[in-house]
């Protein structure tokens, strides 16, 4: 009977993939942007002075396993147990840590303000922010998505005057922009795996007809 076991086993590996998967949830509130959205189309390539007053927010990488140290700018406990203090204000996480990923672009335009405030509710912890030019590029090989040309242009990174907030779940922005626009990573716990209620409920009675099939068969 292993092939019905073998069987069972590649159901559970099919639908895994698909539900190993953080989310960015809803924009909670919204202000001084012309629109605040969570976009499944991301602009590509990712251009300086986009001028178009969107504050935009998309996911990379998610429930990604690190396999090298990633540097961040902001970190929630920089006491945890996957942070270390690199000094001069930089962090990073260790590798072995699991985090998801989010990139997020503002820039005025169409009669926005120049400061938006944006909100953004997610399903795990924030756990760290990354906000410099240094820190987004040595990070879009590991948390950018394959098929998005992030460009190379500089001065893409946040301002002292830029505020990012850890609120639990959320995130709280409040940027001011100018040329060519402000862009940040929002790194956040991932989620753990959750298995379908309609996966079990079909692996067992997947299961209960191999035993009443080796019933009959005995």
């Amino acid at each position: 009977m292993r092939f019905p076991l073998l069987l069972g086993a590649v159901l559970l590996s099919a639908v895994l993939p698909s539900a190993v998967k953080a989310s960015v949830i809803a924009i909670s509130f919204c202000s001084g942007a012309t629109t605040c959205a969570i976009t499944t189309s991301p602009p590509n390539p990712v251009v300086e002075d986009p001028n178009d007053g969107a504050f935009l927010i998309w996911e990379e990488q998610q429930h990604l396993t690190l396999q090298t140290a990633l540097q961040v700018d902001r970190v929630l406990d920089s006491g945890a147990a996957y942070v270390n203090d690199l000094g001069n204000g930089k962090y990073e996480f260790v590798p072995g840590t699991t985090i998801s990923s989010y990139y997020v672009q503002w820039d005025p335009g169409n009669d926005s303000s120049s400061r938006a405030v944006m909100t953004v509710d997610f399903d795990a912890a924030v756990l760290a922010f990354i906000t410099s030019d240094e820190s987004l590029g040595l990070s879009n090989s590991s948390l950018g998505l394959a098929s998005i040309d992030y460009g190379s242009f500089v001065n893409r990174g946040l301002e002292p005057d830029d505020i990012t907030n850890f609120a639990g779940f959320n995130a709280i922005l409040s940027w001011q922009a100018s040329t060519p626009g402000d862009w940040a990573r929002v790194v956040t716990a991932a989620t753990p795996v959750p298995v379908p209620p309609s996966l079990l409920a079909g692996l067992a009675a997947f299961g209960s007809l191999v035993v009443l099939n080796r019933r009959r068969s005995a």
